[in-house]
């Protein structure tokens, strides 16, 4: 992802998160006019952190951490940034876009496939167009894998 995004749009600034809780405290710091867009995986994969596993989480959080800050009237949803969904997991696919669609926050979905052919192949051109339809002067993509 990360190479894409600087080949396409190397004017913003990238931030990854392997862990929800890890993007959810980053969220809470930023104003949303900075974010360019936001981009949510929901399995995320356990990690190892001196030697005990830990939960990563899943965007479903992350999600329902968006949509209540927006509506804890942090910022009207005029300066939400988009949200691109990409999960192979329907059931919790479908739980973000029922929170995205009844805030009325903008966001799109790609479905994963082929390792990972389709970042290249649909979920760049879909972050591209996300921006470039919603980003005047915002400087971060905030992506969760």
């Amino acid at each position: 992802m990360l190479d894409h995004i600087s080949d396409s749009l190397p004017m913003f600034g990238v931030s990854f998160f392997e862990i929800s809780d890890s993007i959810i405290s980053a969220l809470k710091s930023v104003d949303y006019r900075d974010v360019a867009l936001i981009s949510l995986d929901n399995d995320l994969d356990p990690i190892v952190v001196n030697g005990r596993v830990l939960d990563a989480g899943d965007g479903v959080a992350v999600a329902r951490f968006l949509v209540n800050r927006a509506s804890d009237g942090f910022g009207d949803i005029a300066h939400t940034p988009p949200v691109i969904i990409h999960t192979t997991n329907e059931q919790a696919a479908g739980a973000m876009q029922d929170l995205f669609t009844t805030a009325r926050w903008q966001f799109d979905r790609v479905i994963p496939y082929g390792a990972e052919s389709w970042v290249g192949e649909v979920w760049i051109q879909r972050v591209r167009s996300m921006i470039i339809g919603n980003v005047s002067d915002r400087k971060t993509i905030a992506t969760i894998r």
